[in-house]
C-alpha cells in the first residue's frame, strides 16, 4: 500500500513525492530558472562592454574600445544599418590579424579575446562592414597602445 506523499509504493520500491506532475512542473520551473540564468549571467550584450577607462574610437554605426588588461576588443554595433560593426586591427610583430565584427544587430555589444604579445603595439580602427554583399561602408581614423 502506497504510504502518505508517495514516498514508496505497496511493491516497496521507492518514488517521489508528488507523482509525475509534480515532476513535470519541477522540471519545468527548472528549465525556467536555467534559461532566466542564462540570460543573466549568459554572452550579453552588457557582459561585453569594455571597462571603463578602455581607449576607444568610434564612427557612425562602430565604437571599437581595447582592453589593455586582456587584449581584448569591444566591439558595439551603434546604428540599426543591417551592417556589422568590427574592428581593424594590427600588431607591430608578425601574426594573424582577423577582424573583430559584431554582427549581433543594433545596440549590442561583441567581445573579441586575444592573446597578443607584451612590449609591442597594437593599432585598430572602426569600421562598418555589409557582410552580405563584402563591402567595406566606413571606416575612421586608427589609434595604437602599448600592449
Amino acid at each position: 500500500m502506497e504510504e502518505q506523499h508517495g514516498v514508496s509504493s505497496r511493491d516497496g520500491s521507492r518514488r517521489g513525492a508528488g507523482g509525475p506532475a509534480k515532476r513535470r512542473v519541477g522540471t519545468l520551473l527548472a528549465a525556467t530558472a536555467l534559461a532566466f540564468g542564462s540570460v543573466l549571467l549568459g554572452a550579453g550584450a552588457a557582459q561585453a562592454e569594455p571597462p571603463a577607462g578602455s581607449p576607444c574610437l568610434a564612427i557612425t554605426g562602430a565604437t571599437v574600445c581595447f582592453e589593455t588588461s586582456g587584449d581584448d576588443f569591444h566591439v558595439a554595433d551603434t546604428d540599426a544599418d543591417g551592417a556589422s560593426a568590427r574592428a581593424n586591427w594590427w600588431v607591430n610583430y608578425e601574426r594573424d590579424t582577423p577582424h573583430c565584427t559584431n554582427s549581433n544587430g543594433a545596440n549590442t555589444w561583441h567581445e573579441c579575446r586575444y592573446d597578443m604579445r607584451e612590449g609591442y603595439q597594437v593599432c585598430w580602427r572602426p569600421e562598418v562592414y555589409d557582410g552580405s554583399e563584402g563591402r567595406l561602408i566606413r571606416y575612421g581614423s586608427h589609434r595604437c597602445v602599448e600592449i
